[in-house]
């Protein structure tokens, strides 16, 4: 009984006593049937332990509660974001040595169908279907094991319990690493400085190139994405005995944090001195404030630390934009999307910015070089692209079984979109050829077939 409800019944009930007097008649008086001697008896007020544990429990728990769901909350947004941008800086500085190590070959260059990101983008996919999730690698098996299936699909990592994974470290190394390792603005730059290459006037691969090159771009990622969850799933059932199999297990749980408080302080206390000394080293190399810097630290490497100062801005910023958008629609995830056409705008605003006959500041070139390795390469990516991709390419329960164009669409208007933007921007006012500053035309000579 709720405490309003004892109110009203002391309110209404009248419980006499012998000794009272009646009330004396009246005209207006209502006769109310009088209650036996042992309803009287039995005539009971709760007590307020019962009340407090009717409505709710006590007041002070109450608020206990509030604040410590809110003091978790407020620690898993830290513990997300720091692992976000520390493993986010970890990928770009992948990306960039990976490109360094590709760019001087005979093939790999930009504007080229082999432009010179497409390694990083693979190896960075594969990443990803590597540290998918049980259930994604538990979809590769047959229909007939269903007990393997369940076996593979309740661990948070294939061949790893849910208990020993932790969901920042998780984030990090998928959103953070394999996001900033793979690059969609690089991509579509490339395809898009393709069609504006031009060398002695003619105009080299043009449109044939760029359609090879978007191909490629797409096509390698994804191989490389289902490698990765076979990879995943043979180390699930090489590594995770089947007798420890626990069915009871959720997969929704499976990428929870399985740490103690204290190694999950111990955690965030490392990660932000990590992040504090690798903000210190760039501010300090790429604007070269540490004295005697200038003769060590050449423009190479200035772009480079200050590409690791941009890069979290544009991971957060891809982080925000998938949470806010991509449930709104699930067929066409338009947090992804959004995150790609913008990097490849601001990226064929910054080849545009350099490419062209003006004289820019002594600095503008660095820090635009910076902006584009950095900021654009971490809002956009091609490892989450691919993924979703695939997932809208398969039959699942949310279609009932049925093979959809959803994933098919995604794609296409992805790459439409950003191409669009890109041409709009760079190629309506540039040609790319071997004297620009900013962009390379060296490997299209070894790909002269393609015209």
């Amino acid at each position: 009984m709720r405490l309003s409800a004892v109110t009203a019944v002391g309110r209404h009930l009248k419980v006499e006593s012998a000794d009272a007097p009646p009330p004396l008649p009246t005209s207006t008086t209502t006769s109310t049937p009088e209650l036996p001697a042992e309803a009287e008896a039995k005539l009971e007020f709760p007590t307020e332990a019962e009340v407090q544990l009717e409505v709710g429990g006590p007041i002070d728990s109450k608020k206990s509660l509030v604040e410590e769901h809110a003091a978790d909350h407020h620690c898993e947004w830290v513990d997300a974001t720091l692992s976000l941008v520390l493993f986010g800086k970890l990928g770009v500085a992948s990306r960039f040595f990976i490109s360094r190590a590709f760019l001087g070959g005979r093939h790999f260059d930009d504007a080229t169908p082999l432009f010179v990101a497409l390694p990083a983008n693979i190896i960075g996919t594969f990443l990803l279907g590597l540290l998918c999730p049980g259930a994604a690698a538990a979809r590769l098996l047959p229909a007939e094991a269903d007990d393997r299936r369940r076996h593979i699909g309740a661990a948070g990592l294939a061949g790893r319990p849910a208990a020993r994974v932790n969901a920042a470290i998780l984030l990090g190394l998928r959103t953070g690493f394999c996001g900033c390792l793979t690059t969609f603005s690089s991509w579509n730059q490339a395809m898009v400085q393709l069609v504006a290459a031009e060398k002695d006037g003619v105009i080299i691969m043009g449109l044939k190139g760029a359609l090879l090159g978007y191909a490629i771009g797409l096509l390698l990622p994804i191989v490389a994405l289902h490698l990765g969850q076979a990879a995943a799933l043979y180390a699930g059932l090489r590594l995770t005995p089947r007798g420890r199999s626990s069915h009871g297990a959720d997969p929704s749980q499976a990428a929870a944090g399985g740490c103690s408080a204290s190694t999950a302080a111990w955690w965030r206390c490392g990660a932000a001195l990590a992040l504090l000394l690798a903000v210190a080293a760039e501010l300090g190399v790429g604007l070269s404030l540490i004295p005697g810097m200038d003769g060590w630290a050449d423009e190479l490497t200035r772009r480079f630390f200050l590409g690791l100062l941009f890069a979290p801005a544009g991971v957060l910023l891809r982080r925000g934009l998938a949470l806010k958008l991509n449930a709104r629609c699930p067929p066409f995830p338009l947090g992804t999307f959004s995150g790609n056409v913008l990097s490849c705008a601001v990226m064929a605003l910054l080849y545009e910015a350099i490419d062209d006959d003006d004289d820019d500041a002594p600095h503008f070139a660095l820090v635009a070089r910076a902006v584009g390795l950095g900021f654009c390469g971490s809002l956009s990516t091609v490892s989450t692209f691919a993924d979703e991709v695939s997932e809208r390419l398969r039959p699942s329960a949310a279609t009932k079984g049925e093979c959809t164009c959803a994933g098919v669409l995604y794609a296409l208007a992805s790459l439409a979109c950003t191409f669009g933007v890109g041409f709009l921007a760079y190629a309506l006012t540039q040609r790319c050829d071997e004297l620009d500053r900013f962009c390379h035309t060296g490997g299209a000579d070894a790909l002269r077939w393609l015209g």
